[in-house]
């Protein structure tokens, strides 16, 4: 992927250095980074050090999904700090406009998520401007920045294009989802649930009050790229982690003795958590029977098949049966939908739902030369011509349909 390229550069690197065992490592150094970086970006907007700790924390719990061998961890390195850079500065303008703009690029070459650093400093330009007492806009240099940093990738603006063509594929990488339609299967999801809530409630309850405070005349910036990000993160909830400067902003500056001791319990709390969840990441009972179709799976893997035997399947199963059924069988799709292209991944979408005509559905079997289809029941009796398949296995959330041979 090309707005990808330079973290594939440095996996090949690492994996060429030191294999599996040093690519591993590299996992647990960026995530101990990132948690310092959020934690420092929390200091340096002026809260105490428990304060910070439960931000770094509550940043982690929002991310923790995404902290895989993949380019979302420079994402989570590179989002504290941008961060700061919404923060009052002693910097010429044009001195903070360049560094932004270099850490975006670099970002950008990473990782695509670097399109949250636009999204945070146009709101932040707009909440600053609108809560100076003069009321006049000044001239948008950091937002500006961000947004030419972005576009300095090979992909330049196909980069956001793309963003805006896969917006609607929710039904395909169930964490582009909207937190309203996620079902809470696993603890952290609730949590990331509960955090978004709460930071949508209370940036509500406080937007036109705090108009008239000085809290928000010094982070205006805070509050709207919070706002903006919140929105984003409802919309989709693998961007929950956007509505970090919201969180930020609403945590007190000089908590008292109370609430100081209450943020340093959160602060365990949350610690303790995570480190069940880094423990048990891996444990197969993370897998649902009530989402994935493990019994097909259990099925299929029992089998003798044949290398490169070809799936159909809903969209949202592509990984699970890519998991459990590799190397011998390839999935129609996956989450991986810049790999697989847009207009493939509309047009399986399409067919799983019951879009398109049953003749044009068995078109499209014959040319994809499927010899496996794995769908719910009721989708296989009106779709299957029963001459061209037999069903094999009929299990609680997904049949099991082969071609007939001759």
């Amino acid at each position: 992927m090309l707005h990808e390229w330079l973290f594939q550069v440095l996996w090949a690197l690492l994996e060429g250095i030191g294999g599996p065992a040093l690519l591993k490592g590299a996992v647990s150094l960026f995530t101990g980074a990132g948690l310092a970086l959020w934690f420092r970006a929390g200091r340096k907007a002026g809260r105490s050090p428990s304060v910070s700790a439960f931000f770094a924390f509550a940043a982690l719990i929002l991310f923790f999904p995404r902290l895989r061998a993949r380019p979302d961890l420079i994402t989570w390195m590179a989002l504290p700090s941008v961060l700061s850079f919404l923060l009052p500065s002693q910097g010429t303008p044009l001195k903070r406009a360049g560094g932004l703009l270099l850490l975006t690029a670099f970002w950008a070459n990473f990782h695509g998520a670097a399109l949250l650093a636009p999204l945070w400093f146009w709101a932040g330009w707009i909440g600053g401007s609108l809560t100076k007492k003069n009321r006049t806009f000044s001239f948008p240099l950091l937002p500006l920045a961000a947004t030419l940093g972005v576009l300095l990738t090979p992909a330049g603006p196909g980069l956001p294009a793309y963003a805006w063509k896969t917006k609607d594929f929710g039904s395909l990488v169930p964490e582009w989802s909207s937190l309203a339609a996620l079902p809470p299967t696993q603890v952290f999801l609730a949590l990331k649930i509960s955090l978004g809530a709460l930071a949508l409630l209370l940036l509500s309850a406080l937007a036109w009050k705090s108009l008239q405070k000085e809290g928000l005349q010094r982070e205006g910036p805070f509050w709207t790229a919070g706002a903006a990000g919140t929105a984003l993160g409802f919309s989709a909830y693998r961007f929950t982690i956007a509505a970090m400067p919201g969180l930020l902003f609403l945590l007190p500056r000089s908590p008292s003795r109370r609430s100081l001791a209450a943020f340093r319990g959160a602060a365990l709390a949350l610690a303790l958590l995570l480190l069940s969840f880094w423990a048990g990441r891996f444990s197969p009972a993370l897998f649902q029977s009530g989402r994935y179709p493990v019994a097909a799976a259990d099925f299929l893997a029992g089998r003798d098949l044949p290398l490169g035997t070809r799936l159909f399947h809903q969209p949202g199963w592509g990984g699970y049966l890519a998991y459990r059924l590799h190397p011998p069988c390839l999935v129609a799709v996956d989450g991986r939908v810049t790999t697989f292209g847009a207009k493939l991944c509309r047009e399986i979408l399409r067919i799983s739902k019951g879009e398109v005509p049953k003749n044009q559905v068995e078109t499209w079997l014959e040319e994809g030369r499927v010899d496996l289809v794995v769908m719910p029941g009721p989708w296989g009796e009106t779709y299957l011509n029963p001459l061209k398949w037999k069903r094999v296995f009929q299990g609680p959330l997904a049949w099991v349909w082969e071609r007939r041979k001759g």
